[in-house]
């Protein structure tokens, strides 16, 4: 049987100590190399376990750790090792938390918008999802209070950019893909979640459904906004967080891929919340954690708004689960220490 040998060259890896080794440098973790093949599942090539703290000493000397397959080392009398994994580089840096942010004044603001498209159904009819009850609620109300309520707390003037996309604007019956829900373009704050509530109740009486669902226009709208509210007033830093609420999935796709990248490099994430029961296959792409390979910063969580809708609680958490370690990336990114403090 013929052998050969390979280099290969791993691409760079970012990742915490605390999800490394649970801040213990010390700590032995397990690393299991594979030979990928796409018409096949992947092979064993070897197992090793390493420190980061040996890891880190390849700045000065040579780091290497034999891969061993058992199953190989069990048939071979001499076996050595299946190859060996070499660090060529092992950097720690040391980063800020979510929560020294915003204990040190960080500000986080967040920007609405409601998906005004027809295939919601007509607002009176009590099969669509804009329908209200008796209550005067529906998915989208219960998805925004959920998450509105945990961040009106951090928001530091309560005030929520509210827009609505898809619908058909009086008096001339012109589709908008960006229209204040208060109907003043030119102040489209709503005051608390109740404010966004009841703007939102009066732009249903007035706006026709329409579409398509194009959502590229609000993204750069609210990327826009994120660069402008960066700095507060008062000197403090800023945040955006942008809630998408829709029926279906986006038919600018292509359009909201390349401006999701341009806002990778503003102070943004973007929450989409799939309300009702459409086929949202595709829009698991524009999610970072499943399309890890093809862009830089993850900005984008999709969460179904069904798989929640009896627990408030548990989907508000799934919301803003991503969102800690999405504002410690983008600050770090920029070298932004947070008010008051160095960078390391």
């Amino acid at each position: 049987k013929q052998w050969y040998q390979r280099r290969v060259r791993g691409r760079q890896v970012e990742i915490s100590s605390s999800q490394l080794c649970n801040g213990d440098e010390n700590a032995r973790i397990k690393i299991k190399v594979y030979d990928f093949d796409e018409a096949a599942a992947p092979d064993l090539i070897g197992i090793c376990e390493v420190t980061l703290a040996k890891m880190k000493k390849c700045k000065k000397e040579l780091v290497e750790f034999d891969l061993i397959n058992p199953k190989k080392q069990a048939k071979k009398k001499n076996y050595k090792n299946s190859g060996v994994l070499k660090v060529l580089q092992c950097i720690s840096v040391k980063t800020y938390s979510f929560l020294d942010y915003v204990s040190n004044g960080l500000q986080l603001n967040c920007m609405v918008a409601f998906d005004f498209t027809a295939s919601n159904g007509h607002p009176n009819d009590p099969a669509s999802l804009h329908h209200l009850n008796n209550q005067g609620v529906n998915q989208y109300t219960m998805a925004w209070s959920a998450v509105g309520q945990v961040l009106q707390d951090y928001d530091w003037d309560k005030l929520f950019p509210a827009y609505g996309f898809g619908g058909a604007l009086p008096p001339r019956n012109e589709v908008s893909f960006e229209f204040a829900l208060n109907a003043n373009p030119q102040d489209p704050n709503c005051p608390g979640i109740e404010g966004v509530i009841g703007a939102y109740q009066t732009a249903l009486q007035n706006v026709a459904l329409s579409g398509p669902t194009n959502c590229a226009p609000i993204i750069r709208t609210a990327t826009r906004y994120a660069n402008s509210c960066a700095h507060t007033p008062s000197g403090g830093q800023g945040y955006l967080i942008l809630l998408i609420l829709t029926d279906g999935q986006f038919t600018d796709m292509s359009a909201c891929v390349q401006a999701i990248q341009a806002a990778q490099s503003s102070p943004i994430s973007i929450i989409i919340v799939g309300v009702g029961n459409a086929d949202f296959s595709s829009m698991e792409y524009l999610d970072g954690d499943r399309n890890s390979g093809t862009r830089g910063r993850d900005i984008v969580q999709f969460v179904p708004y069904n798989k929640f809708a009896h627990a408030p609680t548990l989907l508000a958490r799934e919301l803003l689960a991503e969102l800690p370690g999405q504002v410690e990336k983008y600050f770090t990114s920029k070298k932004i220490a947070p008010l008051g403090m160095k960078m390391h």
